[in-house]
C-alpha cells in the first residue's frame, strides 16, 4: 500500500506485478484495463459545509489527492499520510475531512458522508506493465476479476 504516485513508480521500477489505480494510464511501459465504476464521496466528524472546505484540515494521500483538485480554494491546514484507511482514522477522530472512494467508508457510522459530484465518473483500473506475453499468474488473476466485475 502507498500513494498513487508511488505506486505507480513501483510498477515502472518492476517492484510490483500489478496495481489498482484511479487512472487509466496508456504509456509505453505500463496500460490499464477498466474494472468498475467508484463512488468518491467527502468524509467528516462533524456535519459541515462544502462550500467552505478550505475553512477545515484536510487529510490528503497525495498531492493530487481529491481534496486538492475540488476546491479552489486551499485549506492552510494539510495533513499527509501514507493510506487511505489512515485518512479515514483521522476524519473519525475528528482531526480533518478527506475526500475517499465510498467502499472505505461503508458501516461507518460515526461520519458524516457527502457525495461529491464533481467525482461522479470515477473508475478503478488494473494497471500492468506492457507485456509481449502476460504471465500466466497475472493472467489468471485478470481473468477472475473480470469474471467477478464485468463492467
Amino acid at each position: 500500500m502507498a500513494s498513487p504516485s508511488q505506486l505507480l513508480e513501483m510498477m515502472e521500477e518492476g517492484k510490483l506485478d500489478l496495481i489498482f489505480h484511479a487512472k487509466n494510464i496508456q504509456t509505453e511501459a505500463l496500460s490499464s484495463r477498466k474494472l468498475f465504476q467508484e463512488e468518491i464521496v467527502l468524509i467528516s466528524k462533524q456535519k459541515i459545509s462544502l462550500n467552505e472546505l478550505d475553512h477545515y484540515r484536510w487529510i490528503i494521500c497525495d498531492g493530487k489527492d481529491y481534496l486538492m483538485n475540488y476546491s479552489r480554494k486551499k485549506s492552510k491546514e494539510i495533513i499527509q499520510v501514507n493510506s487511505t484507511d489512515a485518512q479515514v482514522r483521522l476524519v473519525e477522530e475528528g482531526l480533518g475531512v478527506a475526500i475517499i472512494p465510498s467502499h472505505f467508508v461503508k458501516n461507518k457510522k460515526k461520519l458524516f458522508i457527502h457525495p461529491v459530484d464533481k467525482f461522479k465518473n470515477e473508475f478503478i483500473y488494473l494497471t500492468t506493465l506492457n507485456f509481449k506475453i502476460i504471465p500466466p499468474h497475472i493472467k489468471e488473476f485478470i481473468e477472475v476479476l473480470e469474471k467477478c466485475q464485468p463492467l
